[in-house]
């Protein structure tokens, strides 16, 4: 016999994917242009995570270049594929595809702001 799921429940694997990427968005959330950088531990502190599981989201934000890591000060800001990402939907909405059409709450501050509060000249 198999136990019966609740409605709207979804399997084991899909809820901890979903539960990581609700995690990474609410790294993402905290670079803003009135706080661009953050430590690890002041990201586990905001979020709410534990550090570890901070330090693994903040790698591989970093691996695939939505964060940089200054290496003197050991804090991260936004770096150049959330920077990339950002432009095309600024193009994208200037352009009248997509913006209007979403229906969820604005997360922050628009994309064109995070550009022009990104450090120039760091090593990312």
């Amino acid at each position: 016999m198999s136990r019966a799921e609740p409605a709207g429940a979804r399997p084991a694997g899909e809820a901890s994917a979903l539960q990581v990427l609700d995690r990474t968005f609410a790294v993402l959330d905290l670079f803003t242009v009135e706080r661009p950088e953050w430590t690890t531990t002041e990201v586990a502190r905001a979020t709410g995570l534990p550090i570890p599981t901070a330090h693994r989201i903040l790698v591989t934000l970093r691996r695939h270049r939505f964060v940089a890591r200054d290496e003197a000060t050991k804090r991260f800001h936004l770096g150049p594929a959330a920077l990339e990402l950002g432009e095309r939907a600024r193009v994208a909405a200037e352009a009248g595809h997509g913006m209007a059409a979403d229906s969820g709450p604005s997360p922050g501050p628009p994309a064109p702001a995070a550009v022009a509060a990104s450090p120039a000249g760091r090593d990312v």
